[in-house]
């Protein structure tokens, strides 16, 4: 359903994307590959969030502060809790507010997201279709806004989806959906986000 949204965005419907947001809580138990680091959530998880911001908004990250959270509760040796505000190039703000020690309360896997345009507004939790709003009218009793349903999914949302758009694409000679050298911008987000949560203050993304 991502494909959708990110449709919806590029054909102009949300007007000058200002906001996105990206809300993730899940309970994770420890495991092997993670259980050391210093910065699990943001070394192992957050990229995800910070590739379809990327693919959402259609521009680099520039800047970012970030705040890790550790409660000993959770088991890990580092943080798995981070909260991040990234600047854009095109002006507009992702924050991503993200969690492997939720007490409850869980968002799916995909996240849950928000993104705020200059002329209509979307949700979308991870599952199911995005939803639009576009304000229409203020009226005495309150704001009129005309509300849509993001249909027509191409693949499902998950890990499998990715194998047939990559046969898609070698069957047509065509670049792949996500390319390896594209990726790079996004894990340039994830080092600038850990080196912002040491430092306590704003880093730059430093761009291939």
């Amino acid at each position: 359903m991502v494909e959708r949204l990110r449709d919806w965005v590029g054909g102009g419907e949300a007007g000058r994307v200002m906001f996105l947001d990206c809300e993730l809580h899940r309970a994770v138990e420890p495991f092997p590959r993670v259980e050391a680091l210093p910065s699990p959530l943001l070394a192992d998880m957050a990229i995800h969030a910070f590739d379809q911001a990327r693919n959402l908004a259609g521009a680099d990250a520039v800047r970012v502060r970030c705040r890790e959270l550790r409660p000993p509760e959770a088991g890990f040796a580092g943080a798995p809790v981070a909260l991040c505000t990234f600047e854009l190039e095109d002006g507009a703000v992702f924050t991503y507010r993200g969690s492997w020690a939720a007490a409850g309360h869980e968002t799916p896997w995909f996240g849950r997201w928000r993104i705020d345009g200059t002329s209509a507004a979307a949700r979308w939790e991870g599952s199911g279709s995005p939803v639009t709003e576009r304000l229409l009218e203020h009226t005495p009793e309150g704001p009129r806004f005309e509300r849509r349903t993001l249909e027509g999914a191409i693949d499902p949302n998950d890990h499998p989806a990715a194998v047939p758009a990559l046969l898609r694409a070698v069957i047509a000679g065509a670049p792949a959906p996500t390319e390896a050298a594209d990726n790079i911008r996004s894990l340039a987000m994830v080092e600038a986000a850990i080196a912002a949560s040491r430092t306590g203050g704003w880093v730059e993304v430093e761009q291939p």
